[in-house]
């Protein structure tokens, strides 16, 4: 077969054997064995779906016969339609391009197998936002459209920027240029921090300040679990995070600050020095110009007595460049340095981007729910739950002659709707739901 992809059997006996993880679940397996794979190189689009046909059939499932006069795009739906049905399950609308337009012209709904990177977001098989319900969908227009029930909770008003600046924190610069990027990021990534912090504080006035923390905190990691093994985190990471923009903090902001650090809002307020001790303070390491030794061609350490040596560690470092000189004097800068100093903030900061890189906050238009949703996701757009669903979801709305349609654009976090706090276990598609027609 052109391009097929070789796995090994046993990947198809983890599958099917019960209580290996996400990846056993008899709801999602077909789902997870495209998931799994879609990483594997082919020659032919088809084939990230044909060469799985040995597989498929060692779990169970009987998939349609490879036919290659249908176009890739026919091939995914199709494929997409199927896991569906097979596991019975809507997992697989987690990894649909989450608002962007394919190449192929998928429908909203439908991942692109080609393309071997999933679209990124935060995975947790605890929720169950609309409750214990059963998953309720039907495949229309010769099934280029999947319909499913649910009940919109709201719209979106608002939202913050995004956490793209991850990368700079997983690893060093290499030459000036890189090392002048990181720290123009550093400054932005701050700067988004702060915005997302005002916006989660916002979002939360009307609760008691532990009310507030607990769901500030439980939005940022995306999960429900207890949160005491991360609030010896998150706390030096708020405290440092707002102590450094003290002139500009909102009413609101002051006053859940105040209350959480006994009403001193300078940079060394008793509750951070109390939790900085000793052992936490770690300095971050220094990257080093690319000096080598002659005979090993090893890196080593600048010789401040070598001309040579300190006119390549002055470039790399970029010193004398005004602009650099410009983003070290901010206090986004200094902060993010406090940050990257303290152990128990560094490592909250660090989850925090990993679980939200290329997500952003949201406030709905009522005022009464927050979370986290796709970069793509703008105001206008719906908070969706569908029957037997593990994540909310954001939908646009895109009508077509006569059809009220949406366009899927990802998974969201909603605080307080996760658990089935909303939902009601009397709605049913006959009374209770209503139609979502994804294009």
């Amino acid at each position: 077969m052109d391009g097929a992809v070789s796995i090994h059997r046993e990947f198809a006996a983890l599958i099917r054997t019960k209580g290996q993880g996400y990846i056993a679940t008899p709801e999602s397996r077909l789902s997870s064995i495209l998931i799994q794979t879609r990483y594997q190189q082919v020659t032919n689009p088809r084939d990230r779906i044909f060469a799985l046909q040995g597989i498929m059939q060692e779990v169970g499932l009987q998939p349609p016969a490879p036919d290659y006069s249908k176009p890739p795009s026919q091939v995914f739906r199709e494929t997409t339609a199927y896991a569906i049905k097979e596991d019975n399950s809507l997992d697989v609308l987690n990894y649909a391009p989450h608002g962007s337009r394919s190449q192929m012209s998928l429908p909203s709904w439908v991942p692109d197998w080609s393309d071997p990177n999933s679209p990124w977001f935060p995975i947790n098989f605890f929720f169950f936002p609309s409750g214990r319900s059963s998953v309720e969908f039907e495949f229309r227009d010769d099934g280029k459209k999947l319909c499913l029930w649910g009940k919109s909770i709201g719209s979106v008003s608002k939202t913050t920027v995004t956490l793209q600046a991850a990368s700079f924190l997983d690893g060093q610069p290499t030459d000036a240029q890189a090392f002048f990027e990181g720290s123009r990021l550093a400054v932005d990534l701050v700067k988004a921090f702060f915005e997302w912090t005002e916006f989660a504080i916002a979002a939360t006035a009307d609760r008691t300040a532990a009310e507030a923390f607990a769901s500030i905190l439980r939005a940022f990691l995306y999960t429900d679990l207890p949160l005491d093994e991360h609030l010896g985190d998150f706390f030096p990471w708020l405290s440092i995070l707002l102590s450094g923009k003290d002139k500009d903090l909102s009413f609101q902001t002051r006053a859940f600050f105040s209350s959480i650090t006994g009403g001193d809002q300078t940079s060394s307020s008793p509750v951070l020095e109390s939790q900085m001790t000793t052992d936490e303070q770690v300095t971050t390491p220094v990257p080093q110009a690319r000096i080598t030794e002659p005979e090993t061609g090893r890196p080593r350490p600048p010789d401040p007595d070598n001309e040579e040596d300190m006119a390549l560690f002055v470039d790399f470092y970029n010193f004398d460049s005004p602009e650099m000189a410009q983003i070290q004097r901010t206090s986004e800068f200094r902060t993010f340095s406090q940050l990257g100093n303290h152990r128990a903030a560094h490592e909250f900061q660090k989850r925090l981007i990993s679980i939200n890189r290329d997500r952003r906050l949201f406030l709905s238009a009522d005022g009464k729910r927050f979370g986290t949703v796709p970069v793509a996701v703008e105001a206008g757009d719906e908070i969706v739950l569908f029957s037997g669903a593990r994540q909310p979801f954001i939908v646009r709305p895109e009508d077509e002659p006569g059809v009220r349609c949406y366009r899927l654009l990802g998974p969201a976090y909603v605080d307080g709707a996760m658990r089935g706090e909303v939902w009601d276990s009397a709605w049913t598609r006959e009374f209770g739901l209503d139609e979502f027609v994804l294009v």
